[in-house]
């Protein structure tokens, strides 16, 4: 394991267990990957991305390589009692016309009988400490989901994020899912 990945494993573990039912972060291992795909389709499935057709051997190879490149990608999960509830996937890059590293959250997704406790917040948070470890210089997580957006901006400032802008689909084929305020 590379000194960065083990310090954010060191720091997730570093977590007390806490006690039956509470919700507990790690990285993501090759061992999770089984586990982790079921609440990747459940999120697909949620969000306005169901309107497009579900390709699972592209999703299981997209979760093995997340998993495996521990350079530059971060899986991490939130567990209780032993399952796993949740996830929060990113990546640490340089910016487009800069050097800055920043750090892109691509999807975090916590079950709906998770939510409403501290795994989002806990998983958000220990993407924070692998994006510092990193040298990112900030966080960009974009909501494209249509699930509850005035609930999650509401979240995410509580967290100390800013909204920038906004992000805009235009359908080309079909039909695009409305949002669910």
């Amino acid at each position: 394991m590379n000194s960065a990945a083990g310090r954010v494993q060191d720091a997730a573990a570093a977590e007390p267990a806490g006690e039956r039912g509470s919700v507990r972060v790690r990285l993501a291992t090759l061992a999770d990957v089984d586990a982790l795909y079921p609440l990747g389709y459940a999120a697909y499935h949620e969000a306005r991305y169901s309107a497009h057709p579900f390709d699972e051997t592209k999703a299981r190879q997209l979760s093995l390589r997340a998993v495996s490149d521990r350079e530059r990608q971060a899986v991490i999960v939130a567990e209780r009692d032993g399952q796993l509830v949740g996830y929060c996937w990113g990546m640490a890059g340089e910016a487009m016309f800069s050097r800055a590293i920043l750090g892109t959250i691509a999807s975090i997704y916590v079950q709906p009988a998770a939510r409403n406790g501290f795994a989002a917040v806990k998983l958000l948070h220990a993407f924070r400490n692998w994006a510092r470890i990193k040298g990112c210089v900030e966080i960009h997580l974009n909501v494209t989901t249509g699930i509850r957006l005035a609930r999650t901006d509401r979240f995410l400032r509580r967290l100390g994020f800013q909204q920038t802008g906004g992000n805009y689909i235009l359908g080309l084929v079909g039909r695009s899912p409305a949002s669910s305020q």
